[in-house]
């Protein structure tokens, strides 16, 4: 189990310090019979029915909301608009029930504004029996430790007002610890999940459609799988993909614009202030220079509400006397050949909306070629898919 997770952030826990404990906990009666050993008569469910469990923050009412399903992250951002924080991805969960899975239960309460989340009945029921209502089945998850899963914790804030009371999931050790020293308490293991860091490539639906309303089934047919045909290498000219951070895009549609950042609170500001809506995660990047990886540049342009990335040293200069400027914060670090697993980073242009557009997905590139105007420039650079860690 790794020690470092991208599905919280730090950000959230510094608002809670203040609030203290009494509410209601359902712990005493969560279920402790997951076992820390993978059966060997263990039936894995279909990776390809995977969906990004999303990570949000609602910070007028301190509650954590955490989602598969694309209205909900668009409804929590239209309800509120100034205090909605995109915190990343907590893990990968089925969209449907696959074999050895069962429902993630979420229930709501009103009074609390919590949502919690179990497997288990015994626990729904004594959730409802409180005030509690059924609000979905958030996904389906593994009840025991097999198939590359990971442990998903629990953790509870229990808040002298209950309005202030929330519900927090990682599969973080070092999250749960940062946690439950700002006063949540660790309630144990809700399941079993896929994280970002896997050992085994997840096809898994990483695209979004905020504006669209996305039922149970994910939308999977965009989905890239890493080539077979990579040259392997070994660990010493390999970065290590530990360090490597999900780089999500964002899309401006009126104007044409797309950004991208492995940034959380960046994504929030721009889904709340500027008009973006969050499309995909592209895949991971590394944030400072390991082995093989050479500079991404990031460089953006008001005048013509573009952004683009590359790893030319030339083409930077250029685009700096053409009105561009370079963002070092944003700079990340990627291959420049295909090597340790990763994939190719399509980049198109369209030179009637001065619009630079990167895609990983074949699909995606062929439609921005037949559909919106964008013209092939090739391939930009490579990155690591999702769920690649090994």
């Amino acid at each position: 189990m790794r020690d470092e997770d991208l599905g919280a952030a730090p950000l959230f826990l510094q608002r809670l310090l203040l609030l203290s404990k009494d509410q209601f906990s359902p712990r005493a009666l969560r279920n402790q019979s997951h076992p820390t050993f993978e059966p060997q008569w263990a039936t894995c469910g279909d990776v390809s029915d995977l969906a990004p469990f999303v990570e949000l923050y609602v910070a007028p009412v301190t509650t954590h909301v955490y989602t598969i399903y694309d209205k909900n992250i668009t409804s929590s951002f239209v309800d509120s608009p100034s205090g909605t924080q995109f915190l990343g991805i907590a893990a990968f969960i089925f969209s449907i029930q696959d074999t050895s899975t069962v429902p993630f239960y979420c229930l709501h309460s009103a009074a609390q504004t919590a949502y919690f989340y179990t497997t288990n009945e015994t626990e729904r029921e004594a959730a409802l029996a409180t005030g509690f209502v059924d609000y979905m089945i958030a996904g389906y998850i593994y009840p025991s430790q097999i198939c590359g899963s990971v442990p998903l914790y629990r953790l509870h804030l229990l808040a002298a007002n209950l309005a202030n009371s929330d519900y927090m999931y990682t599969t973080s050790e070092t999250d749960r610890e940062n946690a439950i020293t700002l006063g949540f308490t660790y309630e144990g293991i809700a399941g079993y999940v896929y994280d970002l860091l896997s050992c085994e490539a997840l096809p898994a639906r990483t695209t979004f459609s905020l504006l669209t309303d996305v039922g149970l089934a994910a939308t999977i047919n965009n989905l890239h799988t890493p080539s077979t045909t990579a040259t392997e290498r070994s660990a010493e000219t390999c970065g290590d993909p530990d360090d490597a951070l999900p780089w999500f895009r964002i899309h401006e549609a009126p104007s044409f614009a797309y950004s991208y950042s492995t940034d959380p609170s960046f994504i929030s500001s721009a889904i709340l202030h500027d008009g973006y809506v969050l499309e995909t995660i592209m895949g991971r990047v590394f944030l400072t220079q390991e082995e093989s990886t050479v500079p991404c540049y990031f460089l953006t342009s008001g005048t013509f509400a573009d952004n683009f990335v590359t790893t030319n040293a030339t083409e930077r200069d250029t685009a700096l006397t053409h009105g561009y400027t370079l963002l070092p914060t944003f700079q990340t670090y990627i291959y420049p050949t295909q090597i340790c697993g990763s994939i190719p980073m399509y980049r198109l242009y369209n030179s009637a909306e001065t619009s630079n557009f990167f895609t990983v997905l074949e699909s995606e590139r062929l439609s921005a070629i037949s559909s919106r105007g964008y013209a092939d420039l090739g391939i930009a650079g490579y990155i690591l898919p999702e769920g690649v860690a090994c």
